[in-house]
């Protein structure tokens, strides 16, 4: 998970206990982990994003999308810049893995290529894009409207 709180790369802020994880933060990051599912990294360089572990290129992981693959993958901690190879205007995924593709993998290895191949890359700073709005800007009326969107609680009144 990227870590808006904590920085970039694949972390969040850890979990504070004792008397330092008093207040407004202690709050913020219990509920981090329901704001990231909202939320997608639009990247520019990608030193900081890490390939399989971050939201960036779809609404979920890659990790999450094509579980077969990461578990063959041989750097499941590399950044998107670790992957790609860039030629001029080509980009190149260069994705390696501990062993050969079976017949019965060929579907999924199209699909996750056609994914990485379609996504459109820039040369700007990575960001945090909230997807629930049109303009990816975060608002407390938008978080609300799809924190209660998500589960149809009733309550008693």
């Amino acid at each position: 998970m990227w870590g808006f709180l904590g920085g970039g790369g694949g972390e969040c802020t850890k979990e504070v206990r004792g008397a330092h994880g008093v207040g407004l933060w202690v709050h913020i990051r219990k509920g981090w982990e329901v704001f990231i599912r909202y939320t997608q990294i639009r990247l520019g360089g990608g030193t900081h994003i890490k390939f399989w572990y971050d939201t960036w290129c779809d609404h979920v992981a890659l990790k999450e999308s094509f579980p077969s693959l990461f578990r063959v993958a041989r750097d499941i901690d590399a950044s998107v810049v670790d992957v790609l190879e860039r030629s001029g205007e080509q980009l190149q995924w260069n994705i390696i893995f501990n062993r050969v593709a079976q017949d019965w993998e060929m579907s999924s290895i199209e699909a996750f290529y056609s994914l990485l191949y379609a996504t459109k890359l820039d040369n700007s700073q990575y960001s945090l894009w909230w997807i629930p709005t049109v303009k990816c800007t975060f608002s407390v009326r938008s978080f609300y409207k799809s924190l209660s969107q998500e589960t149809p609680i009733q309550f008693p009144w």
